[in-house]
């Protein structure tokens, strides 16, 4: 019970979700985020959303780190960072978000 408290607490003061959704929110109050430019922005990067899909899934099909191993930690870090840079990349794509120009 120690080492899933641990993950909570973790999640919870290390985790930024809040200042990433007004980041979103805040790059939508200033570009175009309609569903007719999401969906053009889409089509434009059809393979990398594919990809992306693809790497979530092979993610959520390995499954959560077992509770019970000696390098929980380990496994339960990679899997939601690899979980969070797949979901962020196809974030990316669907808003048209280009780091370059920032």
């Amino acid at each position: 019970m120690t080492s899933v408290y641990g993950l909570i607490n973790s999640i919870d003061h290390r985790c930024n979700i809040e200042s990433m959704v007004y980041d979103i929110t805040t790059f939508c109050m200033t570009h175009d985020c309609e569903i007719m430019d999401l969906l053009q922005n889409a089509t434009k990067n059809i393979f990398s959303i594919t990809d992306k899909i693809n790497k979530i899934a092979e993610v959520l099909v390995d499954g959560i780190p077992s509770l019970d191993s000696d390098h929980t930690a380990t496994h339960a870090f990679t899997f939601m960072e690899d979980l969070g840079v797949n979901i962020g990349k196809l974030t990316r794509f669907f808003l048209g978000f280009d780091p370059s120009q920032f």
